[in-house]
């Protein structure tokens, strides 16, 4: 699971409904090229997209608009 809000830098929790499932080559590859991803959770509905920003283009500067994931992490754990 990758942290959306790292623990250390954002004060982020360390628990699933914080994370994204992601392979270890691509969670790898996330933190080594400075990609970010960020959740938006559907006030009316719950669910949950998520976008994957990365860092300006260090030759131009140019800015990559996000790109929607397609995966989806886990729902938030109901109580037992």
């Amino acid at each position: 699971m990758h942290h959306i809000d790292h623990w250390a830098a954002d004060r982020g929790r360390t628990d699933v409904d914080d994370g994204v499932p992601l392979c270890r080559n691509h969670h790898l590859g996330l933190h080594n090229r400075g990609e970010k991803i960020v959740r938006e959770r559907d006030p009316l509905t719950g669910r949950d997209s998520y976008w994957l920003h990365a860092p300006p283009d260090p030759r131009t500067g140019e800015v990559r608009p996000p790109t929607l994931l397609r995966s989806r992490s886990p729902r938030r754990f109901d109580a037992a």
